[in-house]
């Protein structure tokens, strides 16, 4: 009896320490308070860069404290953004999105590592967030596809005397799904914004309204855009 006795007290022993131990590692922390100095330079970068909107609740890598993340909370709504120090003492703002919102596009614009110590979250494989510049023919073929998809308009502006001039610029082939692409559409000097298309099982390509959030993110670096405001499209990878 007395030998049971023990046995238990000990098994409740290891159980304890494993819980205690458990406990550490949830609560360990991944990112450092900021210097007087880094917080100073980085309300100053926020400031000059948003109309004088001031940054909170800032916390820098501890990995690398070339990054670091804060809040605008004066913004409306409020707004994460992921900093990194270009000089000395110099900050700009690498991307930022709405406080209620996923931190998935981070992942294109700063390291898997600095992501997961300042947003608590794990970025997707390389591929999924690099594509590669679109070549000459594919950029003309997006190009063809965006006109033919806005064929009616385009006839308007012809029958009044306009002649649009659509160019491309930026354009982009995922590698997570080389069926999609993007491109940054300009007509006769005015910027439109970026545009998606994919490619059929004929070859050619579509001019296509919404993309998948996926897809979205494994073009926005290339593509030069905010991976954050095309979210939430749904539409099939």
């Amino acid at each position: 009896m007395q030998r049971l006795a023990v046995t238990v007290l000990s098994l409740v022993a290891i159980l304890a320490s494993g819980a205690c131990g458990h406990t550490h590692s949830k609560h360990s922390t991944k990112h450092d308070k900021p210097t007087p100095n880094e917080r100073r330079a980085i309300i100053t970068a926020t400031r000059a860069e948003y109309n004088g909107t001031s940054a909170r609740s800032i916390v820098i890598s501890i990995s690398n404290r070339s990054w670091a993340r804060a809040v605008l909370e004066d913004a409306e709504p409020p707004q994460y953004v992921l900093l990194k120090r270009e000089k000395r003492n110099h900050w700009s703002i690498a991307y930022m999105f709405d406080r209620g919102l996923p931190a998935d596009g981070t992942c294109a614009y700063a390291p898997a590592k600095i992501v997961q110590e300042l947003f608590r979250m794990s970025c997707p494989s390389w591929n999924a967030l690099h594509a590669r510049k679109a070549d000459e023919k594919e950029s003309k073929n997006l190009v063809s596809a965006y006109a033919k998809a806005h064929a009616a308009r385009i006839k308007e502006w012809r029958s009044s005397g306009l002649r649009p001039l659509i160019k491309i610029e930026r354009a982009c082939i995922s590698r997570l799904n080389a069926s999609w692409a993007t491109g940054s559409i300009v007509i006769s000097g005015s910027p439109v914004g970026a545009q998606f298309f994919s490619r059929a099982d004929d070859g050619r390509w579509r001019y296509r309204v919404r993309a998948s959030n996926a897809i979205v993110l494994s073009l926005a670096r290339c593509g030069g855009f905010n991976a954050e405001l095309y979210f939430g499209t749904n539409a099939a990878k």
